[in-house]
Protein backbone atom coordinates (compact mmCIF):
# COMPACT_ATOMS: atom_id res chain seq x y z
CA UNK A 1 0.00 0.00 0.00
CA UNK A 2 1.39 3.53 -0.82
CA UNK A 3 2.61 5.24 2.56
CA UNK A 4 3.48 8.77 3.09
CA UNK A 5 6.81 8.36 1.38
CA UNK A 6 5.51 7.28 -1.50
CA UNK A 7 2.25 9.68 -1.63
CA UNK A 8 5.01 12.78 -0.86
CA UNK A 9 7.39 11.33 -4.06
CA UNK A 10 3.84 11.85 -6.24
CA UNK A 11 2.93 15.29 -4.84
CA UNK A 12 6.74 16.50 -5.46
CA UNK A 13 6.22 14.75 -8.92
CA UNK A 14 2.97 16.28 -9.56
CA UNK A 15 4.23 19.58 -8.35
CA UNK A 16 6.55 19.67 -11.55
CA UNK A 17 3.42 19.39 -14.09
CA UNK A 18 0.42 20.30 -12.68
CA UNK A 19 0.53 24.08 -11.53
CA UNK A 20 -0.98 26.16 -14.20
CA UNK A 21 -2.59 23.16 -16.84
CA UNK A 22 -6.39 23.46 -17.46
CA UNK A 23 -8.19 20.34 -16.29
CA UNK A 24 -10.65 20.18 -19.47
CA UNK A 25 -12.30 16.75 -19.44
CA UNK A 26 -12.53 13.72 -16.85
CA UNK A 27 -13.15 10.36 -17.91
CA UNK A 28 -14.60 7.78 -15.05
CA UNK A 29 -14.58 4.28 -15.50
CA UNK A 30 -15.08 3.41 -11.68
CA UNK A 31 -17.75 5.38 -10.25
CA UNK A 32 -17.79 3.10 -7.76
CA UNK A 33 -14.37 4.84 -6.82
CA UNK A 34 -15.88 7.77 -6.28
CA UNK A 35 -16.91 9.38 -3.13
CA UNK A 36 -19.72 11.64 -2.10
CA UNK A 37 -21.72 12.57 -4.95
CA UNK A 38 -22.17 11.78 -8.29
CA UNK A 39 -20.31 11.76 -11.56
CA UNK A 40 -21.85 14.48 -13.12
CA UNK A 41 -21.48 16.26 -10.21
CA UNK A 42 -17.09 15.56 -10.74
CA UNK A 43 -17.43 16.63 -13.88
CA UNK A 44 -19.39 20.02 -13.27
CA UNK A 45 -17.04 21.24 -10.33
CA UNK A 46 -14.19 20.47 -12.22
CA UNK A 47 -13.60 20.55 -15.85
CA UNK A 48 -12.51 24.21 -17.10
CA UNK A 49 -10.60 24.66 -13.62
CA UNK A 50 -6.78 25.18 -13.11
CA UNK A 51 -4.83 22.89 -11.01
CA UNK A 52 -2.97 25.00 -8.06
CA UNK A 53 0.23 23.53 -6.20
CA UNK A 54 -0.64 19.98 -4.88
CA UNK A 55 -0.29 18.92 -1.10
CA UNK A 56 -0.31 16.29 0.84
CA UNK A 57 -1.46 15.03 4.49
CA UNK A 58 -0.75 11.42 5.82
CA UNK A 59 -1.69 8.76 2.64
CA UNK A 60 -4.15 11.45 0.99
CA UNK A 61 -3.06 13.92 -2.03
CA UNK A 62 -4.92 16.87 -2.29
CA UNK A 63 -5.37 18.35 -5.30
CA UNK A 64 -6.47 22.53 -5.74
CA UNK A 65 -8.15 23.71 -8.52
CA UNK A 66 -9.64 27.20 -9.32
CA UNK A 67 -12.34 28.51 -7.27
CA UNK A 68 -11.41 26.73 -4.04
CA UNK A 69 -12.40 23.06 -5.80
CA UNK A 70 -10.06 20.32 -4.13
CA UNK A 71 -9.93 17.02 -5.72
CA UNK A 72 -8.86 14.48 -2.13
CA UNK A 73 -7.46 11.13 -3.46
CA UNK A 74 -6.18 8.57 -2.01
CA UNK A 75 -4.43 5.37 -3.18
CA UNK A 76 -5.58 2.80 -1.56
CA UNK A 77 -3.57 -0.49 -1.70
CA UNK A 78 -2.79 -0.47 -5.63
CA UNK A 79 -3.49 3.06 -6.65
CA UNK A 80 -1.43 4.78 -9.31
CA UNK A 81 -1.00 8.43 -10.60
CA UNK A 82 0.60 8.24 -13.63
CA UNK A 83 0.84 10.74 -16.00
CA UNK A 84 1.35 8.81 -19.70
CA UNK A 85 4.30 10.08 -22.46
CA UNK A 86 2.73 10.53 -26.11
CA UNK A 87 -0.79 9.25 -27.05
CA UNK A 88 -2.50 8.08 -24.33
CA UNK A 89 -3.83 4.27 -24.58
CA UNK A 90 -6.36 3.25 -22.50
CA UNK A 91 -5.34 0.11 -19.43
CA UNK A 92 -7.80 -2.45 -18.48
CA UNK A 93 -7.31 -0.97 -14.61
CA UNK A 94 -7.48 2.89 -15.42
CA UNK A 95 -10.37 4.31 -13.24
CA UNK A 96 -9.98 8.37 -13.94
CA UNK A 97 -8.59 9.60 -16.59
CA UNK A 98 -8.08 13.16 -16.30
CA UNK A 99 -7.80 15.11 -19.62
CA UNK A 100 -5.45 18.41 -19.54
CA UNK A 101 -4.04 21.50 -21.40
CA UNK A 102 -1.14 24.19 -21.08
CA UNK A 103 -0.66 26.46 -23.70
CA UNK A 104 -2.23 24.39 -26.58
CA UNK A 105 -0.53 21.13 -25.32
CA UNK A 106 -2.55 18.39 -24.37
CA UNK A 107 -1.78 15.60 -21.59
CA UNK A 108 -3.11 13.08 -19.21
CA UNK A 109 -3.14 12.38 -15.64
CA UNK A 110 -4.46 9.17 -15.17
CA UNK A 111 -5.58 7.00 -11.48
CA UNK A 112 -4.69 3.50 -12.31
CA UNK A 113 -5.88 1.09 -9.64
CA UNK A 114 -6.05 -2.66 -10.09
CA UNK A 115 -8.03 -3.77 -6.77
CA UNK A 116 -10.29 -0.55 -6.59
CA UNK A 117 -9.68 0.46 -2.88
CA UNK A 118 -8.34 3.89 -4.22
CA UNK A 119 -10.58 6.37 -3.69
CA UNK A 120 -11.38 10.28 -5.32
CA UNK A 121 -13.70 13.03 -4.09
CA UNK A 122 -14.27 16.35 -4.95
CA UNK A 123 -15.14 19.09 -2.40
CA UNK A 124 -15.68 23.09 -2.81
CA UNK A 125 -14.33 25.71 -0.09
CA UNK A 126 -11.55 22.85 1.36
CA UNK A 127 -9.89 19.08 0.65
CA UNK A 128 -12.52 16.44 1.93
CA UNK A 129 -13.44 15.85 5.60
CA UNK A 130 -11.73 12.69 5.99
CA UNK A 131 -8.24 14.78 5.92
CA UNK A 132 -9.55 16.89 8.82
CA UNK A 133 -10.18 13.83 10.99
CA UNK A 134 -6.17 12.70 10.36
CA UNK A 135 -4.17 12.77 13.40
CA UNK A 136 -1.31 14.89 12.65
CA UNK A 137 0.99 13.59 9.50
CA UNK A 138 3.80 11.48 10.91
CA UNK A 139 6.51 13.20 8.39
CA UNK A 140 6.05 17.14 9.08
CA UNK A 141 3.17 17.27 11.72
CA UNK A 142 4.02 19.00 15.13
CA UNK A 143 3.79 16.16 17.52
CA UNK A 144 6.51 14.25 19.60
CA UNK A 145 7.54 11.95 22.61
CA UNK A 146 4.79 13.68 24.77
CA UNK A 147 2.11 13.45 22.28
CA UNK A 148 2.73 9.70 21.83
CA UNK A 149 2.68 9.22 25.74
CA UNK A 150 -0.89 11.17 25.77
CA UNK A 151 -2.56 9.10 22.99
CA UNK A 152 -0.80 5.47 24.33
CA UNK A 153 -1.46 6.02 27.95
CA UNK A 154 -3.88 3.57 29.25
CA UNK A 155 -3.81 1.56 26.33
CA UNK A 156 -3.68 -2.40 25.99
CA UNK A 157 -3.41 -2.41 22.02
CA UNK A 158 -0.43 -3.40 20.24
CA UNK A 159 1.81 -0.38 19.69
CA UNK A 160 1.89 -1.28 15.99
CA UNK A 161 -1.93 -1.25 15.68
CA UNK A 162 -1.77 2.19 16.96
CA UNK A 163 0.70 3.18 14.60
CA UNK A 164 -1.53 2.26 12.30
CA UNK A 165 -4.51 4.16 13.51
CA UNK A 166 -3.98 7.41 10.99
CA UNK A 167 -6.43 9.24 13.66
CA UNK A 168 -3.28 9.33 15.86
CA UNK A 169 -0.48 9.60 13.52
CA UNK A 170 -1.10 10.27 9.59
CA UNK A 171 0.63 8.44 7.06
CA UNK A 172 2.14 5.32 8.41
CA UNK A 173 1.40 1.60 7.09
CA UNK A 174 2.66 -1.66 7.66
CA UNK A 175 5.59 -1.14 6.10
CA UNK A 176 6.59 1.93 7.94
CA UNK A 177 5.50 0.69 11.27
CA UNK A 178 7.66 -2.09 11.16
CA UNK A 179 10.50 0.12 10.01
CA UNK A 180 10.15 2.41 13.11
CA UNK A 181 9.48 -0.03 15.51
CA UNK A 182 12.98 -2.00 14.27
CA UNK A 183 14.91 1.61 14.55
CA UNK A 184 13.37 1.93 18.10
CA UNK A 185 14.20 -1.56 19.16
CA UNK A 186 10.35 -1.73 20.12
CA UNK A 187 8.42 -5.34 19.75
CA UNK A 188 5.53 -4.38 17.33
CA UNK A 189 3.47 -6.34 20.05
CA UNK A 190 3.93 -4.73 22.68
CA UNK A 191 1.07 -2.97 24.84
CA UNK A 192 1.05 0.59 24.08
CA UNK A 193 0.69 1.68 27.24
CA UNK A 194 3.47 0.35 28.57
CA UNK A 195 5.94 2.05 26.62
CA UNK A 196 8.72 3.87 28.71
CA UNK A 197 9.29 7.40 28.34
CA UNK A 198 12.96 6.71 27.10
CA UNK A 199 11.32 4.00 24.52
CA UNK A 200 8.36 6.96 23.43
CA UNK A 201 11.83 9.08 22.95
CA UNK A 202 13.12 6.69 20.82
CA UNK A 203 9.89 5.55 18.70
CA UNK A 204 9.00 9.98 17.86
CA UNK A 205 12.67 9.91 16.39
CA UNK A 206 12.97 6.35 15.06
CA UNK A 207 9.15 7.57 13.27
CA UNK A 208 10.40 10.29 11.41
CA UNK A 209 13.98 9.48 10.76
CA UNK A 210 12.00 5.85 8.74
CA UNK A 211 9.61 8.13 6.98
CA UNK A 212 12.62 10.44 6.03
CA UNK A 213 14.35 7.98 4.58
CA UNK A 214 11.49 6.41 2.54
CA UNK A 215 10.87 10.13 0.91
CA UNK A 216 14.64 10.28 0.57
CA UNK A 217 14.61 6.91 -1.40
CA UNK A 218 11.84 7.86 -3.24
CA UNK A 219 9.27 5.59 -2.15
CA UNK A 220 9.02 1.58 -1.88
CA UNK A 221 8.06 -0.37 -4.47
CA UNK A 222 7.95 -3.80 -3.09
CA UNK A 223 4.55 -4.17 -4.61
CA UNK A 224 2.62 -1.85 -6.90
CA UNK A 225 3.80 1.66 -6.14
CA UNK A 226 5.48 3.18 -9.47
CA UNK A 227 6.77 7.31 -10.00
CA UNK A 228 3.81 9.21 -12.41
CA UNK A 229 6.51 8.20 -14.89
CA UNK A 230 6.44 4.61 -14.31
CA UNK A 231 10.12 4.03 -12.40
CA UNK A 232 10.31 2.47 -9.51
CA UNK A 233 11.62 4.00 -5.79
CA UNK A 234 14.44 2.27 -3.78
CA UNK A 235 12.88 1.94 -0.34
CA UNK A 236 12.71 -1.32 -0.93
CA UNK A 237 16.47 -1.74 -1.14
CA UNK A 238 17.31 -1.13 2.75
CA UNK A 239 14.41 -2.36 4.22
CA UNK A 240 15.59 -3.68 7.47
CA UNK A 241 12.27 -5.59 9.06
CA UNK A 242 9.44 -5.74 6.95
CA UNK A 243 9.43 -9.15 4.76
CA UNK A 244 12.71 -10.24 6.33
CA UNK A 245 11.59 -13.03 8.24
CA UNK A 246 14.08 -15.49 7.96
CA UNK A 247 16.81 -13.44 7.49
CA UNK A 248 19.86 -12.23 9.67
CA UNK A 249 18.91 -9.01 11.69
CA UNK A 250 20.88 -6.07 10.60
CA UNK A 251 21.53 -5.53 14.40
CA UNK A 252 22.28 -8.57 16.20
CA UNK A 253 22.62 -11.29 13.84
CA UNK A 254 19.48 -13.58 15.14
CA UNK A 255 17.00 -14.55 12.39
CA UNK A 256 14.23 -12.05 11.82
CA UNK A 257 10.60 -13.40 12.30
CA UNK A 258 7.40 -12.61 11.29
CA UNK A 259 4.05 -12.51 13.33
CA UNK A 260 0.43 -11.64 12.54
CA UNK A 261 -0.05 -8.42 14.51
CA UNK A 262 -3.18 -5.98 14.24
CA UNK A 263 -4.52 -8.67 11.46
CA UNK A 264 -1.08 -6.99 9.64
CA UNK A 265 2.35 -9.36 8.66
CA UNK A 266 4.93 -7.86 11.37
CA UNK A 267 8.05 -8.53 10.50
CA UNK A 268 10.90 -8.04 13.74
CA UNK A 269 13.80 -9.47 14.99
CA UNK A 270 13.07 -11.53 18.64
CA UNK A 271 16.61 -10.85 20.34
CA UNK A 272 17.16 -6.78 19.76
CA UNK A 273 13.76 -5.90 19.75
CA UNK A 274 12.00 -5.52 23.18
Amino acid sequence: MPELPEVETIRRQLVTVLPGRALTHVRAIEAAMFMGSDISTLKTLVCGRTFGMPERKGKFLLLPLSGDVWLTMHLGMTGRVLLPRGRYSAHPHDRFVFSLCHKGSDSVVVFRDSRKFGRLEVTAGGPSERVARLGPDGWLGQWGADYLAQRFRGRTASVKALLLDQHILAGIGNIYADEALFEAAILPSRPAGGLTSAELERLAVAIRSTLDRGVKALGCSVSDFVHIDGRLGSMQENLRAYRRQGRPCTRCGALMQRAVIAGRGSGYCPVCQK
